[in-house]
């Protein structure tokens, strides 16, 4: 009997113990095995991140997976919800819009339902805006009548960015949140001869997600979130970034319903036009899971994404170079994200974040301090040359290790730009 009872206490205290002490779920990044993987094998390691950032997050927490809940569990906030919010205009936990300290990350308060807080998509709404314009001015030139509306692109406010821990130490410590802050980084940049001396650790990431208006029927193929006015959205691209290795290390993912440029609601109402037929988007491959030698996946759908919303993600593209092993330009887009420049570089345009002083003549001044963004073509097929830079002894535009701000974003880039394509 003394041997029954002493079995059920062990048992009891055996459960109790893989609620309560369930060890803690490991975040991929900053480590020598991570880089190598990131490298040698991006594919497999764009798989882990994802699988990792969109598991359920600890309650309260910022960052921290739940270990007693497993992935395809959507209930509540994931992994990279949690993070600090960097877009979001005045709600923006990082880059406020009166250029304050951000919130530091053990202040971040995280209540247990998601709420979407969706930014401006700048470059659609321009390079749309712009398009549509010309387009109504020809039309009204022919005497057809137009609707001011029309020439604004619909849906332009659907973009998240958020960024983990390592990234917002990183911005608050610099204090690179501010016109100030980069005018004095820029300064003791020159005065050190360092052209890395605005630099996130090896664990830094960031997260940029991308929402398309969705209705209930479509609940059940998208991870779904609403907003403060109760309207649903479903997230259709995420891209994700970490500086595991110099230049960073890029993935992209995106929605099965976006991949042809017209199934509703990522494209037109007519899947089946010949006009979006012909903007079909193809999927890069994905080691992992096609192929006869995948191994982890078939068709495109990795393994863990089986029975959950999951299975309609895919892997679009991974990125660590500027060129690939032919000499070409390593190109890597989203059809959502870059609905207007699909053959671009997320490594390109993130390597002209850079800052540097006014006495150059394409600069055009942003705020009191000495600091301007002079490269500048977002979505361009951009190489970086020396002679941006300037020597190794004179520092002329300093690179923001690779960060767009909302504060550099402020500066519209120089049409004489050379190297923009």
């Amino acid at each position: 009997m003394k041997r029954v009872i002493l079995a059920v206490l062990v048992s009891v205290v055996c459960f109790g113990c893989s609620i309560s002490c369930s060890r803690p779920v490991r975040e991929p990044g900053g480590t020598a095995d991570d880089a190598d993987l990131a490298l040698h094998d991006p594919d497999e390691y764009a798989w882990r991140l994802f699988l990792f950032l969109n598991r359920p997050a600890k309650p309260g927490k910022a960052g921290v997976a739940d270990p007693n809940r497993r992935f395809g569990d959507t209930g509540g906030p994931l992994v990279w919800e949690t993070w600090a919010l960097a877009s979001g205009g005045d709600d923006s936990e990082v880059f406020k819009p009166d250029e304050s300290p951000p919130t530091s990350w053990d202040d971040l308060r995280r209540p247990p339902e998601r709420r979407l807080i969706l930014d401006v998509d700048r470059e659609r709404l321009m390079a749309e805006g712009w398009r549509n314009l010309k387009s109504a001015v020809k039309r009204a030139s022919s005497g057809t009548p137009i609707a001011s509306a029309s020439v604004l692109p619909p849906n332009a406010t659907d973009e998240e960015v958020r960024i983990n821990r390592a990234t917002l130490d990183t911005i608050l410590a610099m204090k690179i949140y501010s016109c100030g802050g980069l005018g004095s980084a820029l300064r003791e940049a020159r005065a050190r001869c360092d052209r890395r001396f605005v630099q996130v650790p090896t664990s830094g990431k960031e997260v940029k997600a991308r929402w398309i208006r969705i209705d209930e029927a479509q609940q059940g193929r998208y991870l779904w979130r609403k907003d403060n006015q109760g309207q649903l959205w479903g997230l259709a691209a995420f891209h994700l970034s970490t500086r595991d290795i110099p230049n960073w290390f890029w993935a992209d993912f995106g929605h099965i319903d976006c991949e042809d440029g017209g199934t509703p609601p990522c494209g037109g109402s007519k899947p089946d036009d010949p006009v979006n037929q012909a903007k079909r988007a193809t999927l890069r491959w994905d080691s992992t899971t096609m192929g006869a030698h995948a191994k982890h996946g078939i068709n495109g759908v990795r393994t863990e994404t089986n029975d959950n919303v999951w299975q309609y993600y895919r892997l679009r593209g991974t990125q660590t170079n500027f060129i690939n092993p032919w000499g070409e330009p390593w190109l890597l887009s989203n059809p959502v994200f870059e609905k207007t420049r699909e053959k671009s570089s997320c490594i390109g345009c993130h390597s002209q974040a850079a800052i540097g002083s006014d006495s150059d003549p394409r600069a055009t001044r942003i705020c009191k301090q000495p600091v301007v963004t002079t490269l500048g073509g977002v979505f361009a097929v951009y190489i970086p040359r020396p002679e941006d830079y300037g020597v190794p002894n004179e520092i002329k535009n300093l690179q923001i290790d690779f960060m767009w701000t909302p504060i550099a974003q402020r500066v519209p880039p120089p049409k004489d730009t050379p190297g923009n394509n």
